[in-house]
């Protein structure tokens, strides 16, 4: 998992239990403790400060490793970022935590968990604050205590724009993963991908979505038919899915990928329309040869309006 630049002590405390027997059962505890006051220039220099904190933990969220076949993780992250208190005075509290599994040879799982509660508050020039971190080692089981699924739909959270607005032509692009995922808890896993063309022209998108492992080099599947706009940095799109209905899914765009998360169906939709892609899904892009004939071919087709 990726540790924030607002934390050190958490990142130590999580390798130290990383080399912690898998028996072992009793959780590793750091604090409460004060943190050292630093003073600043000014009471804006010291704010600015705390908005850093927050944006960084943000960023990290954003950028965690997608989950593998043996190894995910998922993040929670409460805060209200920083908030103004008094004349001068600003405070940004939270709580950072996971859950991490690890898929062991014999299709056992071993999950840890963590957490770092924490708060920061400038009053005047004037940063102090504290934390308390907890960490448990590895518990080995039968089943997952997250599955893949879950850890992914909650990391996509984190893909959502704050605030900026991305180019003009940003989703324009053949987007795919190849995820597996459980069916349910406990169920053998069952791989749902997805394969997302896109072009876009300003607002307006037009697009397809098909199995990721649909050829793209000479005759591809037709897939389901995508029409959308941007708003505020995010794609609101309709995925028509043939005879089955039409299900309504929105995306945004953060380095290096794409989160894609399906909102609900539409009239008509059927369970049906929605085996064939994952409810949340972080997709890359693909700049094949194939992936790059499939885009011309798309673009020639799409149907703007006037």
């Amino acid at each position: 998992m990726s540790i924030s630049k607002h934390a050190p002590m958490f990142g130590l405390l999580i390798a130290a239990m990383a080399s912690v027997s898998p028996e072992a059962s009793a959780s590793a505890q750091i604090g409460p403790y004060d943190i050292p006051p630093e003073t600043f220039s000014s009471f804006a220099a010291c704010r600015r400060m705390l908005e850093d904190r927050y944006r960084d933990v943000l960023e990290g969220l954003r950028s965690a490793k997608p989950s593998t076949d043996s190894d995910w993780t998922n993040q929670f992250f409460n805060s209200k970022g920083v908030v103004d208190t008094g004349k001068n005075k600003a405070e940004y509290e939270g709580r950072l935590s996971y859950i991490s599994v690890g898929k062991l040879k014999d299709g056992t799982f071993i999950s840890s968990s963590g957490a770092n509660d924490f708060t920061y508050r400038c009053v005047g020039k004037v940063l102090s604050g504290s934390q308390y971190e907890m960490a448990v080692p590895g518990e080995p089981s039968e089943y997952p205590a997250v599955s893949r699924w879950n850890a992914d739909r909650n990391a996509a959270r984190y893909l959502e724009p704050k605030g900026t607005i991305p180019p003009p032509d940003v989703f324009t692009g053949t987007w795919k993963n190849a995820e597996c995922y459980p069916a349910r808890e406990g169920a053998a896993e069952q791989c749902n991908a997805v394969r997302l063309a896109i072009v876009q022209r300003g607002e307006n998108l037009c697009g397809v979505v098909r199995d990721a492992d649909a050829s793209t080099a000479k005759t591809p599947d037709k897939g389901s038919a995508v029409v959308g706009t941007v708003v505020g940095g995010v794609a609101i799109m309709v995925v028509q899915a043939a005879s089955q209905g039409s299900y309504l899914a929105r995306a945004s765009i953060s380095s290096p990928g794409m989160g894609f998360r399906i909102v609900g169906g539409l009239a008509g939709a059927t369970n049906a329309a929605l085996e064939g892609v994952p409810i949340t899904a972080h997709l890359m892009r693909d700049d094949s040869e194939a992936a790059t004939g499939e885009m011309k071919r798309l673009s020639e087709s799409c149907t703007w309006p006037e």
